[in-house]
Parts: C-alpha cells; structure tokens; sequence
C-alpha cells in the first residue's frame, strides 16, 4: 500500500532531524509517489511496444494499402483528364476551322455578290461615286 501524503511528510521531519534538511530532501526526491511495483520498467515498456505493433500493425498495413489504391485511383482519374483534355482540344481545332473555312467561303459569296452588281467598297468604287476600272 502506498504511503499518503501525510506518511511522507512524517519520514521527511524524522529524516530532517536525523541527517539534516538537505540530505533528507534528497533520499525523499529519489523515493516514488507509489509502491515500487506500480512503476513501469523498460521491458514493461518494451512489452507494451509489441502489443501496441501486433494489435495496430495490421490495421496500418491496412491503411497504407488503401492509400496505395487511392494513388492509382487519382492517376486513372489524371489520364481520363488528359484524355479529355486531348479531345476538346481537337473538338476546338475542329470547330475553328469549319468557322474560318465557313467565313471565308461567306466572304467569297458576298464577294462575287458584290462583283455581279458592281457593289463592292473600294476607294474611289461605285459606292463612293468613282468609277470601275
């Protein structure tokens, strides 16, 4: 059983008196709180070191393996975006030729519209009062 508080106090006077404060202080330092089988040891620690290894080890294994599963996860996820990334880029290029052959064949047909009635807006042209060539 422990000693108490007051238990302590009482083997300091009596240990005061008998070799002085300063020795007395110091054998009281160097005693436990408790009862000497109520410390911890390094095997006790070592000990509580393989439990904790073989009761959690396992389950970082776990964790560790299902982070390796999201590391795949997120490149498939980066290869789909590059994929998709290649496709608009081309859906793009696409698109802007159709537009730019579309407007140069408008421009064309607007142009020999123009030519047929003598329309086209040139310095000096028709529409500014001047002559055709």
């Amino acid at each position: 059983m422990p000693a108490g508080e007051e238990e302590r106090l009482a083997l300091l006077r009596r240990l005061t008196e008998a070799i002085g404060a300063d020795a007395a202080r110091t054998i009281m330092e160097s005693l436990p709180p408790m009862q000497w089988d109520q410390l911890a040891t390094k095997d006790d620690l070592k000990a509580l070191e393989e439990r904790l290894v073989n009761k959690f080890g396992g389950e970082f294994n776990k964790v560790y393996g299902e982070i390796g599963k999201l590391n795949g996860e997120f490149a498939n996820v980066r290869g789909e975006i590059k994929d998709l990334r290649g496709s608009i880029s081309l859906e793009i290029s696409k698109q802007t030729r159709t537009l730019v052959f579309t407007m140069v064949g408008v421009r064309h047909n607007r142009l020999d519209f123009d030519t047929d009635h003598r329309h086209f807006l040139i310095p000096g042209g028709p529409a500014a009062g001047g002559r055709v060539g």
